[in-house]
Order: C-alpha cells, then sequence, then structure tokens
C-alpha cells in the first residue's frame, strides 16, 4: 500500500523526508520553503546526510504525496506512521544522548511555573 505495485522512478528514502519535516518543523518552515532552501544550503543536506547527492531527493510534491499516503494508511489500519517514527527516533535519541527525561525545562522567565502553580495555564 506505501508503495506501488508497478515498476516505477526509485522512491524518495524515508528517512530523507521524516527528517525534512522535522527541520520543517524546528525551523517553522513551509514545505516550499524547505524544498526550495535544500539544494542551496549545506546545513540541511548535512543534517539529512544527502550532500553526495547531484540532485537533491525532494521536489514540491514529495512531502504532500507522503502525508497523503501515510494518511490513507491510517485510515486503513488506524496507524499513524509518521506520528510511531516520530516517537520511536525521540526514545532512540534520549538513550542515544542518555537524557534525563524526568527533569523538564521551563522558560527562562518561568512563567510557565507561575501559571501552572497558580492552575491557570493554559490548555
Amino acid at each position: 500500500m506505501l508503495y506501488s505495485d508497478c515498476p516505477s522512478r526509485h522512491n524518495t528514502p524515508v528517512n530523507v523526508i521524516i527528517g525534512a519535516l522535522i527541520l520543517k518543523e524546528i525551523f517553522r518552515l513551509t514545505d516550499e520553503e524547505i524544498v526550495d532552501t535544500l539544494p542551496f544550503d549545506i546545513r540541511y543536506q548535512y543534517a539529512l546526510h544527502t550532500t553526495s547527492f547531484e540532485e537533491q531527493l525532494l521536489n514540491d510534491r514529495t512531502l504532500g504525496r507522503f502525508r497523503a499516503i501515510c494518511n490513507s494508511s491510517e485510515e486503513i489500519t488506524g496507524i499513524d506512521l509518521i506520528h510511531d517514527c516520530i516517537i520511536k527516533s525521540s526514545s532512540s535519541m534520549v538513550t542515544l544522548m542518555k537524557l534525563n527525561t524526568g527533569m523538564r525545562r521551563m522558560d527562562s522567565l518561568m512563567v510557565a511555573s507561575i501559571a501552572i502553580q497558580n492552575n491557570t495555564a493554559p490548555i
């Protein structure tokens, strides 16, 4: 279901697509901005392990089609593949970086801390 049954062009590797989606969210970019920036920004290419590629693998339709396929799969199976991938990746990063997940970060002004103490935290 996620891949074509008939012979077709090579797929963009899922790790590149997921990585691009993560970069997109971190830097608050649109699909168009990440696709337009990737060929010219070595930092993004390095993060996605595409520096050696003659042509970058993302185009204007890649991310949208990937989301559509994942949504179709979720409707059929009930499994959110993107969410599961992010959760598994974050768990692996926690282990690799030996992070203490019991500690919670507060903003520098401690506004969130005061709001929580006064039970006025936004929902």
